[in-house]
């Protein structure tokens, strides 16, 4: 049996698709187990500080408009602060959904390239317009479930205690 013919019969018959398959997945197996085993920490700690920008892109400006919210002296600021967000995040899901639906009638169009400015820029949008959205979850949700609040007044009265007093007259 020579090679062309091996190739052959493992390709086009149901037994050889059943060999290769097996193959295939002992040897993902191996691979798996053997990137889990011999991963530098380097690979581990390059995922754990991506994570942790993630987490901040997502945090930080919710925390930085908290602070300000904070030192505003108008009345009604929380409420008027939710709103605004709640109306970019209406905002945003409408724009994805246009977006969405712009990319799936252009994608249903006759044509004979996919990547092309009237089915990718769509698409683009929709991405980002969902990334916006999630951003403006997150500004909402985050005072939510942590008390920024407290923790700004104790950086406050911390600041505050370590400034030189001013010298009396």
């Amino acid at each position: 049996m020579d090679l062309a013919h091996l190739t052959d019969w493992l390709k086009n018959t149901i037994p050889g698709i059943v060999i290769l398959g097996a193959v295939g997945s002992i040897f993902a197996t191996a691979l798996v187990w053997a990137m889990s085993k011999f991963l530098p920490k380097i690979a581990r700690s390059a995922s754990q500080a991506l994570l942790r920008k993630t987490v901040v892109h997502f945090v930080n400006p919710s925390v930085k408009q908290a602070i300000q919210l904070h030192f505003l002296k108008a009345k009604n600021k929380a409420e008027s602060f939710y709103a605004l967000q709640v109306m970019k995040f209406v905002l945003s899901l409408f724009v994805a959904a246009c977006a969405f639906a712009s990319f799936a009638l252009s994608v249903m169009a006759p044509t004979e390239t996919f990547f092309r400015a009237g089915v990718l820029v769509p698409l683009v949008i929709f991405f980002l317009a969902l990334w916006h959205a999630l951003r403006c979850m997150a500004i909402v949700a985050v005072p939510l479930y942590f008390d920024l609040e407290s923790h700004i007044e104790r950086s406050k009265n911390e600041y505050f205690a370590n400034q030189p007093k001013p010298p009396e007259a």
